[in-house]
């Protein structure tokens, strides 16, 4: 039975945390290695971790000090020795068949001698007072990668194709695993989708999935996404200008706004107005009563 290792950087979120090593501890598959990077926590994270590994549950790395969750990862996986690797984030978790479905798909894939860089799944976002179900695409090219992170936040993949990929970038202040993604597209193949929802991301405190950085941080990542992806001309950035969008401190420029707009992102540039004139926390409020009327 071939070896999963899943890597789980993590930083002052004991109860989360928790909460996701019992997802993977609770696996249908039983090949599974789990390395988590504590990331310097405070909060009585790494007593806890540290009594795990003393039971050989987990392999603890211990983070000097903190040095992010792009370090922390890439000292996880760099410790790891599955045949496979697949991560998760510490506010989120697994459902029990997750490990079990890549493995299976996987096999069929290969069967079939399909060229493939990693397999993704659909994704439940749970928010505090609805759900949906997103990154439903069934396959995902390189070229689709360029306009939008449509594969999510967490891949399955063999080992080897992290560490060709060069793993992930220290220097991005966001859009890690989108860059990630790309870079393992582009030397590996497509990236499929499993069709089965197996990965819960918990939304309910979405600051802990946007980024709080100060927009200048942002934007620096967003052109360092571009010039790394060989992304040209307004018309080519109209995806990654709508993930842009998505961060309340970030502003669009008139003719960031005008290419939504102009190139089939109308619908995103409408709900950026709305939330930049109403504000998040109204906006939340006015879609929560909307899905109570419509219930």
């Amino acid at each position: 039975m071939r070896k999963v290792s899943v890597y789980i950087p993590t930083k002052n979120r004991l109860n989360l945390l928790k909460r996701s090593l019992s997802s993977v501890f609770n696996q249908t598959y039983d090949n599974v290695e789990i390395l988590v990077a504590d990331d310097g926590s405070t909060d009585g994270s790494r007593e806890y971790l540290l009594e795990l590994e003393g039971r050989n549950l987990i392999k603890l790395i211990s983070m000097p000090t903190s040095m992010g969750a792009c370090v922390a990862r890439n000292f996880a996986i760099s410790a790891s020795s599955g045949d496979f690797i697949t991560g998760l984030d510490d506010d989120d978790y697994f459902l029990p068949d997750r490990i079990s479905n890549f493995i299976n798909s996987w096999d069929k894939l290969s069967k079939n001698n399909e060229r493939v860089a990693g397999i993704f799944s659909p994704i439940r976002l749970m928010y505090s007072n609805r759900e949906k179900i997103a990154f439903t695409e069934k396959r995902i090219t390189a070229d689709r990668l360029r306009k939008e992170n449509c594969v999510g936040s967490q891949i399955f993949a063999p080992r080897s194709n992290f560490f060709g990929a060069g793993l992930f970038d220290p220097a991005m202040p966001c859009w890690q695993d989108w860059d990630m993604w790309l870079r393992i597209a582009d030397r590996f193949g497509c990236f499929v989708n499993s069709d089965e929802m197996s990965y819960v991301w918990d939304m309910t405190d979405p600051g802990a999935h946007i980024s709080n950085k100060p927009e200048f941080a942002i934007r620096y990542g967003y052109q360092l996404f571009m010039h790394k992806a060989g992304v040209r001309g307004f018309k080519a950035r109209v995806g990654p200008i709508a993930a842009l969008s998505h961060y309340s401190q970030v502003s669009l420029s008139a003719s960031e706004f005008s290419a939504l707009v102009l190139y089939g992102q109308a619908g995103r540039a409408f709900r950026y107005a709305v939330k930049k004139t109403l504000g998040e926390e109204r906006v939340e409020r006015l879609r929560a009563f909307v899905e109570q009327k419509r219930t």
